[in-house]
């Protein structure tokens, strides 16, 4: 009962900081009750709908699922702004765009940026295209996932943001076929010379993407992003061969021990 209430609470508290109009706090709260109806009732949709909310003074159209995990981004992504960097980037290379929360927050923060969005799921890229499009974000969509190595992979699909090229037991019996890229293809792809704004949240690829960054990390002035199961700010800065001062920004303790980190490089 407690953690329903405070469940509750953190709903009320997140459309209240935005703002929401009677209609779209309505949608808020049964796009968060209705899967736990739907798990006892099977006859009870959970259907994709869209809310809308003003940020950084531009409307933002935000189509989202029934789950916890698209709830969860409004909280982390726009009221605490936990991908808040110290630039004003141009190009921002998006990777784990997932339904593209991350893409609007920085459309809406750096309006003249160009964005390149890189995700795998077909769920995922349906939505993700459908708030590209609502809120007029410039730049393009890629369906892959990023790696180190170019080709195909097995793609492991877990409960909300969960999936990931990195096997675990309690995904391994559900998967599909992916293409992989790496980031020297993306930018050769999209025609950058260079990298402003990097946000990487791949559920643990981050550490291969990282330990093969010779070729691109001295081409980018910044990452933000998410680090995974045990992973952490140290290795980064190892990894990305000390071309970065690094710091974490956030945690979650559970599941997977979850770190918000941003990197910026040295002058």
């Amino acid at each position: 009962m407690e953690s329903r209430f405070k469940k509750l609470q953190d709903l009320h508290h997140t459309a209240s900081s935005l703002e929401l109009g009677p209609l779209d706090y309505a949608k808020l709260l049964g796009g968060s009750y209705l899967p736990r109806l739907s798990a006892r009732f099977s006859f009870i949709p959970t259907p994709d709908f869209a809310i809308r909310f003003h940020f950084e003074g531009h409307s933002v159209h935000y189509h989202m699922r029934s789950n916890d995990l698209d709830h969860s981004f409004l909280s982390g992504i726009f009221l605490r702004q936990e991908y808040r960097v110290p630039v004003t980037p141009r190009r921002i290379l998006d990777l784990g765009g997932n339904i593209g929360a991350a893409d609007i927050y920085f459309h809406m923060a750096f309006p003249e940026a160009e964005i390149v969005s890189v995700e795998p799921l077909p769920d995922n890229l349906a939505i993700l295209r459908r708030n590209w499009q609502a809120n007029a974000i410039r730049g393009q969509i890629i369906a892959a996932a990023v790696s180190d190595r170019s080709g195909e992979a097995t793609f492991y699909l877990g409960p909300a943001d969960c999936s990931s090229l990195i096997a675990r037991p309690d995904i391994a019996d559900h998967s599909i076929t992916v293409k992989t890229i790496t980031i020297p293809e993306i930018m050769e792809q999209v025609g950058w010379q260079h990298i402003d704004l990097l946000k990487i949240d791949i559920e643990g690829g981050e550490v291969s993407v990282f330990r093969d960054s010779k070729a691109w990390a001295a081409k980018v002035d910044c990452i933000t992003g998410e680090l995974h199961n045990g992973y952490s700010v140290a290795d980064v800065e190892r990894d990305l061969g000390g071309l970065f001062d690094c710091v974490q920004t956030f945690e979650y303790p559970a599941p997977g021990c979850m770190k918000g980190f941003l990197a910026v490089r040295k002058a």
